[in-house]
C-alpha cells in the first residue's frame, strides 16, 4: 500500500504511513501507476492546436495582379500576412502598396512633364509599368508564395474572391477614368502652352515687312496678268478685240485698301465674317490672360490682314482641340 501523500511504501491494511503519519487508504497500485486520458482531456490538447490561417491564395493574388495593378496584390498579401502572424512582412507589404500607387500616379500624371514626344508618352509609361510588375514579383511578391509552400504546406483556410475582386474593380475603373482625364488634360494644356511659348508673341513681330510681302506678292500677281494679256494679244491686232484694254485696265487699277484687306482675309478664311459675329469667337478672346485679350481686341478693330488672318488661325486650332 503506497501513502497518497509521500508515495511511502506500507504494509498492507496499515492504518497510517510509516513516513509520514498520513492516513492510508485502500488504493489500487495499477490504478496509481497510470490512468488513461479522458475525452476531456483529449479535447484540451487538441484546443491547444494551432488553428488554420484564412488566406487568400498568394499565387492567385499574383495573376490577378496583372489586371488589376500591384496594388491589389499587395494589399491582399498585407492582409495575409497579418493573418499569418508576421508583423515584419506585413509592413514590408504595406510599403510596397504606397510605393506602388505613387508609381501608378507618375506615371499618369508625371510623364507628361518628362516626355514630349506623343510616342514617348504612350510608349515609355507602358514598358515601365511591365518592368515594376516584374521587379514586384521577384523582390516581394514570389516570397508569399514560397513560405506558404514550405511552411504551410498550401494546407490553410482558403478566403473567398468574390467580394475583393469586384471592390477592385469598381476602384480601377474609376480610377482610370479619372486619371486618364486628368492625364489628357495636362497634356493638351502642355503642348498649348508649348505652342504659344515657341512662336513670337504677334506684338513682337514686324507687320509692316509682313504687309510689304504680301503687297510685293500682290503686284507680282498684276503684273503676271498683264504679261500673260500682252502675250496672248501679240497674236493679233490689239485693236481689233473688243475687250482690250479692259482687263488690263482692271488688272491695273489699284484697288482700294480696305477691299485688299478683307480679300486677303477672305481669300484664306471665306467664313472669317461669320466667325466674328459668333459668341464662341468673343468667349474664346475673353478666355484668355489680358495681354493676349488687348491684343485680339486691337487685332479686330484694326489689325491687318495678316494679323487677323493668324488671330483665325489661332480660334480655329484651339476649335479643333
Amino acid at each position: 500500500m503506497f501513502c497518497s501523500q509521500c508515495g511511502q511504501s506500507n504494509i498492507e491494511n496499515a492504518k497510517f504511513c510509516s513516513s509520514c503519519g498520513n492516513k492510508l487508504e485502500n488504493f489500487d497500485e495499477s490504478q496509481a501507476a497510470f490512468q488513461q486520458p479522458t475525452k476531456n482531456d483529449n479535447e484540451l490538447l487538441t484546443g491547444h492546436k494551432k488553428k488554420q490561417p484564412r488566406l487568400w491564395n498568394p499565387n492567385a493574388a499574383i495573376n490577378w495582379s496583372l489586371l488589376l495593378t500591384p496594388v491589389f496584390g499587395s494589399y491582399l498579401q498585407m492582409k495575409n500576412w497579418q493573418e499569418i502572424g508576421s508583423t515584419t512582412e506585413a509592413n514590408n507589404a504595406k510599403y510596397w502598396l504606397v510605393g506602388t500607387i505613387i508609381f501608378i500616379l507618375f506615371l499618369n500624371l508625371g510623364t507628361p512633364f518628362i516626355w514630349d514626344d506623343p510616342y514617348q508618352l504612350q510608349t515609355y509609361p507602358k514598358s515601365l509599368g511591365i518592368l515594376y510588375i516584374i521587379i514586384w514579383y521577384f523582390a516581394f511578391a514570389k516570397s508569399q508564395s514560397d513560405f506558404v509552400k514550405k511552411h504551410l504546406h498550401s494546407n490553410y483556410q482558403k478566403k473567398s474572391w468574390g467580394i475583393p475582386l469586384i471592390i477592385a474593380s469598381i476602384i480601377l475603373i474609376s480610377s482610370f477614368t479619372i486619371l486618364m482625364a486628368t492625364s489628357s488634360t495636362i497634356i493638351d494644356a502642355k503642348y498649348k502652352s508649348s505652342a504659344l511659348n515657341s512662336q513670337k508673341k504677334p506684338w513682337e513681330m514686324d507687320w509692316d515687312q509682313t504687309n510689304n510681302q504680301v503687297q510685293t506678292e500682290q503686284n507680282t500677281t498684276a503684273e503676271n496678268h498683264s504679261e500673260k494679256y500682252v502675250q496672248e494679244s501679240n497674236s493679233s491686232n490689239p485693236f481689233s478685240d473688243p475687250n482690250y484694254g479692259k482687263d488690263l485696265n482692271i488688272s491695273d487699277k489699284t484697288q482700294s485698301a480696305e477691299q485688299l484687306h478683307y480679300d486677303s482675309i477672305l481669300a484664306v478664311h471665306p467664313d472669317a465674317l461669320e466667325i466674328a459675329k459668333q459668341k464662341e469667337f468673343e468667349n474664346w478672346i475673353n478666355s484668355h490672360s489680358p495681354e493676349w485679350r488687348k491684343y485680339y481686341d486691337d487685332v479686330a478693330n484694326s489689325g491687318t490682314a495678316d494679323q487677323v488672318i493668324q488671330m483665325m488661325n489661332d480660334y480655329k486650332a484651339n476649335i479643333i482641340h
